[in-house]
């Protein structure tokens, strides 16, 4: 029985796909860049939220300029996010390219 698991295993493994994002997500590198304003972006309106008690966040703005300013669409970035949802893996790997490039951040003073 445990033969047959073990093999069983190695044919849905050796049968699942690697895919690729499509040609029309914003490519990897960049996406990690993103990955990493967002999350400055959330810090700051978290603490625009309960450090300033503010009401009136804009963090719509904040996300506005960081498209421009990536040379994205809002539209762009959630086909991409949510292509990186549906493929984990990968997304786990994008978020820990995310945490070194705001350490690398962070060290130079950004």
């Amino acid at each position: 029985m445990k033969q047959f698991l073990a093999i069983a295993l190695l044919c849905v493994s050796c049968g699942a796909e690697v895919s690729a994002p499509p040609a029309d997500l914003i490519e990897r590198e960049q996406f990690v860049q993103v990955l990493a304003d967002v999350q400055l972006i959330e810090a700051r309106v978290k603490h625009e939220v309960m450090v300033e008690q503010r009401s009136d966040s804009p963090a719509q703005g904040y996300y506005e300029k960081m498209y421009a300013e990536r040379r994205i669409t809002a539209d762009q970035y959630k086909r991409t996010y949510q292509w990186y949802v549906e493929h984990p893996e990968d997304l786990k790997d994008l978020y820990e390219a995310a945490v070194v490039e705001l350490g690398r951040r962070k060290e130079k003073g950004e």
